[in-house]
């Protein structure tokens, strides 16, 4: 855990240095820099906005402590990353090599800052603004005696109960995490790489799906364990709410309002429930609507290109459902380099242009590619696609159209958009028509009744609004020219929406799509800029951040995902080594097995299985043993036994399950996961 601290630290810095801007010929640090302060009421010395530099016609514009913030964690997730990548690639992915490989970077990163003019005094005053950010943030709210205090107390308080939880508490018993995603993770460690691992077609999102989210949460997995495996969410939320703040900021009057908005947009049901998870979706939501902010800021730098290249391709490579969205992002943003490639420079634009194109295309095929290179399928595992005439026979896990199946046997899993409006509206938590349905709730109520639709209908007025200044200066009418800019830049938030809906297989899971909700916030703001509709916007976030509240205390026992204040207590008198596996507190395993593994099985220790879907808790806590697939053999057990297998893990009817019981060799452990699927054996 030190050693993730130190590391962590010194990427940090690094990345505040690289995020950091320098104005041409200036050694920043000193004591000489100008003020310029906003138009509000004094605030205490503490808590005061920091000064920023007056920048001269040829400088970056004043950097906000907000933007250098979500910069810095852009910035900061592509260092930690990165190296994952390139290393898992090579399949030498080891602590050793990605220690070091990060504090050379590091060190590099904050030596060019220095080149740049940044000196360490400036940097610890950015270092400090960082720090002071909540605190400023939550004086905003107090100071004017907004209803937004509520929300942001509660968003703290939310914060922190759901840090304990990633900390202390055991990893939350949820179907996709232990399935595929902390498998990814497991793999990853244990192969020292990407390699292709044998499993059964059930476990092959583990090979298939895109990787970003997991090889984030690897970098924590990585020096602390399993007990560490579920920050990355949480430790990437200031993306996630600074992104939605700046993107309103823009449009906004003031401060408070914007605040109001980045906690609706945390408090979302699909990001607030799973921040303590290994679930991908808040994370990938702030990547996207980070991207989306940079890739529409009117005033266009190499920086913020470059900003919204990185998060762009972070984005796409953690989530699949933003390959839709991030392809037209990508096409828009293309567009506005090329427009502006005089003010950037012809050669700076396209340099810009070919390595961005290669780091998300390179990102896209380390998916799709890879897919089709051993599954001769770019969309494996998911989907079948067979079109005769082009030749195309990808075989995949399922199809996507077939209304005779169920939910979690087809692809497109859409109702119709009259059930689905019935549904969308109605009670919390009320919706059983599918296997999914109850996650429809991940949108919660001020998003389903009022963002949802408005929003939506806001993408179409605004492609009317294009359209209308289009006609007037075909006819040779005035046009408002700033009015005009600021709407093609809404239109870039406006265009990956409507087409990320329309081709959406599941538009009532909320979490697939939190990313669009936080475009759609940045759009109803932008209505909100407008004279006649300033109240509309102040209100609005206030409504959303009230009903994200109500959804969360509303939440079902069957369906909670945050402790209890008993639990609270019950976690702080249990010893740290039953925490993990302790049933009463939400683990995803049996108990008595959980204990006996972290007794018995240890660095280097195989555990072999068959018919088991939560492969991720056949490794110990500090993912050190090696996991096997024996399903591919006619005698898995002597296979088992062959390898030198400690443990073994058999689902009901499978052939090591039928093996293995009552043979002398092999003696009962006990039951695997806490709902009694599957049935762990230890050698004699």
């Amino acid at each position: 855990m030190v050693l993730l601290a130190l590391l962590t630290t010194l990427a940090f810095a690094a990345s505040l240095a690289t995020a950091t801007r320098v104005p041409k010929g200036t050694a920043v640090g000193g004591d000489d820099e100008a003020a310029a302060a906003e138009a509000e009421p004094p605030e205490p010395a503490a808590l005061a906005a920091p000064a920023e530099p007056e920048p001269a016609e040829t400088d970056a514009p004043a950097q906000s402590p907000a933007e250098r913030l979500v910069a810095t964690m852009v910035v900061l997730n592509a260092l930690l990353v990165g190296p994952v990548y390139v290393l898992g690639l090579a399949n030498v992915l080891t602590r050793a090599t990605l220690g070091r490989t990060v504090v050379v970077l590091s060190v590099g990163l904050l030596g060019f800052a220095y080149h740049r003019g940044l000196r360490p005094k400036a940097l610890a005053r950015a270092w400090l603004d960082c720090l002071l950010l909540p605190l400023r943030a939550a004086w905003a709210t107090v100071r004017t005696a907004s209803f937004t205090s509520i929300g942001f107390a509660f968003a703290v308080w939310f914060l922190v109960w759901t840090a304990i939880a990633v900390v202390h508490a055991p990893t939350w018993r949820d179907w996709d995490g232990p399935w595929y995603h902390e498998s990814m993770v497991g793999f990853t460690l244990q192969n020292h790489g990407f390699s292709i691992v044998p499993l059964p077609e059930y476990l092959q999102k583990i090979n298939g799906y895109q990787r970003l989210g997991e090889m984030s949460q690897l970098w924590f997995a990585m020096w602390a364990g399993r007990p560490m495996v579920e920050a990355s969410n949480l430790f990437y939320s200031p993306i996630l709410v600074g992104s939605v703040y700046l993107l309103t900021r823009r449009y906004t009057r003031d401060r408070v309002t914007a605040i109001a908005w980045s906690i609706a947009f945390l408090l979302v049901p699909g990001n607030a429930r799973l921040l303590q998870s290994t679930m991908v979706d808040p994370h990938a939501a702030a990547l996207f609507v980070a991207a989306a902010f940079y890739a529409t800021e009117e005033r266009l730098t190499l920086r913020t290109a470059w900003l919204a290249i990185v998060a762009l391709t972070m984005a796409v490579g953690a989530k699949t459902f933003l390959l839709i969205p991030g392809f037209f992002l990508a096409l828009l943003f293309l567009a506005r380099l090329i427009a502006n490639r005089r003010e950037l420079g012809g050669k700076a634009t396209a340099g810009t242009i070919a390595l961005g194109s290669t780091l998300l295309i390179g990102m896209v095929c380390e998916t799709h590619l890879r897919n089709y290179i051993y599954f001769r399928n770019p969309v494996w595992p998911d989907l079948s696609v067979d079109v005769p005439s082009l030749g195309i026979h990808w075989k995949g896990m399922a199809v996507l159209f077939d209304p005779d199946l169920p939910t979690t046997q087809r692809v497109n899993a859409n109702v119709d958009a009259s059930d689905l409006y019935e549904k969308i509206i109605a009670p919390a938590w009320s919706n059983t028509w599918g296997d999914h349905s109850w996650q429809i709730a991940d949108y919660g109520p001020g998003v389903s009744w009022f963002a949802l639709p408005v929003g939506l209908l806001v993408c179409v007025v605004v492609a009317l609004v294009l359209l209308r200044d289009l006609v007037w200066r075909l006819r040779k009418r005035p046009v408002n020219d700033a009015r005009a800019t600021r709407t093609r830049l809404a239109a870039m938030l406006a265009v990956p929406v409507l087409f990320a809906y329309a081709a959406s297989p599941a538009v009532y899971i909320g979490r697939y799509h939190t990313a669009l909700v936080g475009l759609l916030f940045g759009l109803l703001a932008w209505v909100g800029s407008h004279a006649r509709f300033r109240r509309f916007s102040e209100g609005l976030p206030l409504m959303l951040q009230l009903t994200a509240i109500m959804m969360t205390l509303w939440t079902p026992a069957a369906r909670r995902y945050w402790l209890t204040t008993d639990q609270m207590k019950e976690l702080w008198r249990t010893p740290s080594a039953e925490r993990e596996v302790a049933e009463r507190l939400g683990a995803p395993l049996h108990e008595a097995t959980g204990l006996a593994r972290e007794a018995e099985i240890h660095a280097g220790d195989v555990v072999g299985f068959d018919g088991l879907h939560f492969v991720s808790l056949l490794w110990n806590n500090q993912y050190s043993n090696y996991v096997a697939w024996l399903g591919a053999e006619r005698d898995p057990l002597g296979k088992a036994e062959a390898i030198g297998a400690k443990w073994v893990c058999a689902g009901r009817g499978t052939v090591l399950g039928r093996q293995v019981a009552g043979n002398p060799r092999w003696v009962l452990v006990g039951w695997l996961e806490a709902e009694r699927f599957s049935v762990v054996y230890r050698r004699r």
